[in-house]
């Protein structure tokens, strides 16, 4: 009888030690997944980061080049403080604005009714 409760613990603690050795061996394989899906957006964050740097990079020497042809063109009548057509397209509105004196007595008229 003593010997069966013996071999009945014994194979208890050789289950126990199996079972215990399976979920260390799975908890190092999860680790291990963890471990390189870290280092894979580790990577990918920096190469994104690089490519940012390179993209800002570019744009820098666009318009470095871009401000070098502006000052070899030859200024018009009013220099270089005159908007090329690009520039009249984008600031249209705010042309119009300046230009309109009626719109503009009006505005003031009310800015200073305010006060």
């Amino acid at each position: 009888m003593m010997a069966q409760v013996k071999d009945a613990t014994q194979r208890q603690l050789h289950d126990k030690a199996l079972v215990r050795r399976v979920e260390r061996e799975e908890s190092n394989k999860i680790a291990e997944i963890f471990r390189l899906d870290a280092a894979a957006a580790i990577k990918e964050e920096r190469q994104a980061e690089q490519l940012k740097r390179h993209h800002a990079k570019e744009n820098a020497m666009f318009v470095k080049t871009q401000m070098q042809q502006k000052s070899l063109q030859a200024p018009g009548k009013f220099g270089h403080d005159q908007m090329n057509d690009y520039e009249k397209v984008m600031n249209k509105e705010m042309i119009d604005r300046a230009r309109d004196v009626e719109g503009m007595r009006r505005r003031m008229h009310y800015r200073f009714a305010q006060q």
